[in-house]
């Protein structure tokens, strides 16, 4: 809905998505049972159990928000390919806060890529794409994304880049061999040129 993003990208609050995982979801109905028991047997301590667990779980989806937010897309750099090879995207992300960013991962429909960034460091992702034919081939959106640290939540933020790729035209597999001279005069070559 935002559009294709202009580098270099800042990462704010309204860029970032956080919902529970599968093992956040099951967790959750584990912490509903539990508070749902410890209200049936009039039991203090499940009730204590439980908003305590329920209390971690809301600080984990704060974290995850918070391995995400203040990060900056640098640029995204490609190099040439011929048609039918992959093609090898590199994305630099820069940490410009004083913290680590741990276990980040960048995924695309084709391949994925996850490292950590230390405090006042750049790391360079790299995604790989297949060509098809030769031309501009225009790089597909990809997700920055983290379930730092627990597991139960993720958050993510999709990224539609404007980054291009060239794209060769395919060499021949079996070509004719070259002329022997570069003269082009009469356009053939004559015996013992």
């Amino acid at each position: 809905r935002r559009g294709t993003v202009v580098l270099p990208f800042h990462l704010e609050y309204r860029h970032i998505y956080v919902m529970p995982t599968r093992f956040g979801s099951w967790f959750g109905v584990l912490l509903a049972l539990t508070v749902v028991g410890g209200l049936n047997f009039n039991n203090n301590m499940a009730l204590l159990f439980g908003f305590t667990l329920a209390a971690i779980a809301q600080l984990t989806s704060f974290l995850a928000y918070r391995n995400l937010a203040g990060l900056t897309l640098a640029s995204i750099q490609a190099g040439p390919v011929f048609a039918g090879e992959a093609t090898r995207f590199r994305v630099f992300v820069n940490n410009p806060e004083p913290r680590h960013r741990y276990a980040l991962q960048l995924c695309s429909e084709e391949a994925a890529d996850a490292l950590d960034i230390e405090p006042g460091r750049s790391a360079c992702f790299v995604l790989q794409q297949q060509t098809g034919i030769r031309g501009w081939m225009q790089m597909e959106p990809f997700n920055l994304e983290t379930r730092v640290p627990l597991g139960m939540f993720r958050a993510w933020s999709v990224i539609i880049p404007f980054t291009r790729c060239l794209v060769y035209p395919r060499p021949a597999n079996n070509p004719p061999p070259l002329p022997r001279t570069g003269r082009g005069d009469d356009g053939i070559a004559k015996a013992g040129e």
